[in-house]
């Protein structure tokens, strides 16, 4: 297995899963995520990546997305700040505005 990046191409082993019970395998590793369906769409390659992403890219470029076959543990996200911002009302308006939209994201 190789993926590619900047200055090269790297051999990478499969990696096995535990939590899944499956072997993934990387082809090919893509730092930018909108670039993975004009990858996929060029290859006989499938990705796991982003649902919003995903679902715009399908009609453009004749994407077909699929649920996978298995639950994915939630990502946690985290917001750090200096503390020099905590009283700053722009950084506290912005960190209120984050709250609410990603109550209103999760499931």
């Amino acid at each position: 297995m190789a993926y590619i990046e900047s200055g090269g191409i790297r051999q990478v082993p499969l990696i096995q899963d535990s939590a899944v019970g499956l072997a993934w395998r990387s082809d090919v590793e893509i730092g930018n995520v909108l670039a993975i369906p004009s990858v996929v769409c060029q290859t006989d390659l499938v990705a796991v990546t982003i649902r919003g992403i995903a679902e715009f890219y399908a009609k453009r470029l004749g994407l077909q997305v699929m649920e996978l076959p298995f639950k994915v543990p939630a990502v946690p996200i985290h917001a750090i700040w200096h503390k020099s911002r905590e009283r700053d009302p722009a950084h506290a308006w912005l960190r209120t505005g984050l709250k609410a939209l990603m109550a209103r994201a999760r499931p």
